[in-house]
């Protein structure tokens, strides 16, 4: 396949379209750079069930609670009940949330209150999962590499109507790479439509957009793209899925510890 840097060289509007890409990379990166151990934290934090400090903004009076769920697809955190009682925090006020860290050391983020919500016989509580988090977390959040093995296979349809199939090759909830059958040209940021995948024995169905490209040593080519327009009943299934898998990853994590 013909590097497709090489074919649009000469074409000054994808020229711009390139120059445009990297400038939103670097300042990306730079955005991730500036908040790359937050992502890993608050997945710890939410795995270990770690203290959280909560504060509300313009508040001296500091709260306590844990990290019940972080929902990606909606950008929720979802927090335990506050402790001490009293949390008088409304839906839209800033609070500051403050995660403990091994070797005492503390890191901070600053978020917005969404709802309290009646949960059993507790309360829990909804924040704002902060923008540079969810990105991140899109591209890593319960993500699985599957064994060639087990390997399913895609279909979809670019945005020039061209039929394109592939093998899933990772998953999260947010997205997938895929490698391609077929030599096509695509871009960052293509829609694809009438994607359909199967996994775990259950077929899915939506639309999604390219992330980004990555050539193997034998010149194969893959994509990476995000989920867009997936069903919310498909989309809680794969979830579903996806969490038991990490469950049990994690146990096997464990185990082999304690074994060590």
């Amino acid at each position: 396949m013909q590097n497709l840097a090489t074919a649009e060289a000469g074409n000054p509007v994808l020229r711009r379209e390139q120059i445009a890409l990297r400038h939103e990379k670097i300042v990306l990166d730079h955005e991730q750079s500036e908040q790359s151990q937050l992502k890993p934290d608050l997945i710890e934090a939410q795995g270990t069930h770690a203290i959280i400090g909560v504060c509300i903004e313009g508040s001296s009076e500091n709260y306590q609670s844990t990290i019940v769920d972080v929902d990606v697809g909606r950008k929720v955190i979802i927090t335990d009940e506050m402790f001490p009682h009293g949390f008088a925090g409304r839906p839209g006020q800033t609070v500051a949330v403050t995660l403990r860290l091994a070797g005492n050391q503390c890191k901070t983020f600053s978020t917005r209150l969404l709802a309290r919500t009646k949960h059993a016989e507790s309360v829990q509580y909804q924040l704002v999962l902060p923008e540079y988090l969810s990105y991140s977390q899109r591209r890593e959040a319960y993500r699985f590499r599957l064994p060639q093995t087990a390997a399913a296979n895609v279909e979809f349809t670019t945005a020039d109507g061209y039929f394109c199939s592939g093998v899933l090759q990772d998953i999260s909830l947010n997205g997938m790479r895929i490698a391609l059958r077929n030599q096509i040209a695509l871009r960052m940021g293509d829609a694809l439509t009438q994607l359909c995948f199967e996994f775990a024995g259950l077929k899915f169905r939506c639309n999604a957009t390219v992330m980004n490209f990555h050539n193997d040593i034998s010149g194969n080519l893959s994509i990476g793209i995000e989920f867009a327009a997936m069903p919310r009943p498909q989309q809680r299934l794969l979830e579903q899925i996806l969490a038991r898998w990490h469950r049990e990853r994690a146990r096997k994590n464990a185990a082999a510890k304690i074994g060590d």
